[in-house]
């Protein structure tokens, strides 16, 4: 009976783990939009306690950087960060997106009509934006043509080079998306989060310190001062269980605007996307 105790116990530990994120307040009136989809994705994924202890400091070391810029800056920051990591983020397979079609992108919008009871509030966002960012193509079938276009001058043309740029950019979410069951997709979107808070709490010490600061503290999110979830961070059972972190990875999404940029190389679009926030363009 002992074991089967513990046994039980263990069981319960991943979904815990998510659960205590519900102690994590979040103002939605002037928390980042983006900052909220991450709380609510974290909310209902399940995650090994250790992966969770992890998050969770990283969301707090976030929050203190933060805490005294004003909304319009942090917003900013926020949205440019999970972009950048977006960008920036690659599969482990690799895949050809030459052979994405409108059959493809118009399945997009099916799977999260099926699914969207399994996908997390987050994953419906990258769902919804890619779809998005290739629905201007769908149009007189331009995404299945474009590759026939042999002249080298005139709206069709500069349409192609900005489809094979989003291709580039947000194809292999579009494959991402099709294939993998909504679980996986949420995992994938779990490592992103992680992928972004790690650098997003490095960058927020220097980008505060150039950033006007407010006097009155203003953190986007509270909470973790709470008994229960210092207490959820010092368990030692959370220790116990060793887990490596999945090592798939998305490189997604840049709305409309990624149309807008002008550079190949995936190391680059880090700069891109800070001259398209300076332009209010994202």
């Amino acid at each position: 009976m002992k074991y089967f105790i513990i046994f039980c116990f263990l069981l319960s530990l991943p979904c815990f783990s998510a659960e205590v994120f519900n102690s994590i307040t979040v103002n939605k009136a002037k928390t980042p939009y983006l900052l909220t989809l991450i709380i609510d994705h974290l909310k209902i994924v399940p995650l090994a306690p250790s992966k969770a202890k992890v998050i969770l400091r990283k969301l707090k070391s976030l929050s203190d950087n933060l805490e005294q810029m004003d909304p319009i800056n942090q917003k900013f920051f926020i949205s440019s960060e999970i972009y950048k990591a977006a960008l920036n983020f690659e599969f482990k397979k690799k895949s050809s997106q030459d052979t994405i079609n409108g059959v493809d992108i118009e399945k997009l919008e099916k799977r999260l009509i099926q699914y969207k009871v399994i996908y997390s509030p987050f994953a419906q966002f990258i769902i919804q934006s890619t779809y998005q960012d290739f629905a201007p193509f769908l149009k007189d079938n331009f995404i299945d043509r474009y590759q026939s276009m042999t002249t080298s001058s005139g709206l069709k043309y500069v349409k192609a080079q900005k489809l094979k740029k989003l291709l580039k950019y947000s194809g292999k979410w579009v494959i991402a998306i099709n294939d993998l069951a909504p679980e996986k997709l949420n995992g994938i979107c779990t490592q992103l989060i992680m992928n972004y808070l790690e650098n997003a709490k490095l960058q927020s010490k220097i980008f505060n310190l150039h950033a006007l600061k407010q006097e009155k503290k203003n953190p986007p999110l509270e909470g973790f001062e709470l008994a229960k979830v210092q207490s959820f961070l010092n368990k030692e059972a959370s220790d116990q269980l060793n887990e490596s972190p999945p090592k798939g990875s998305p490189k997604r999404e840049a709305t409309k605007a990624i149309e807008n940029i002008n550079v190949d190389p995936v190391d680059k679009a880090t700069q891109d996307i800070d001259k398209l926030f300076e332009q209010q363009s994202l």
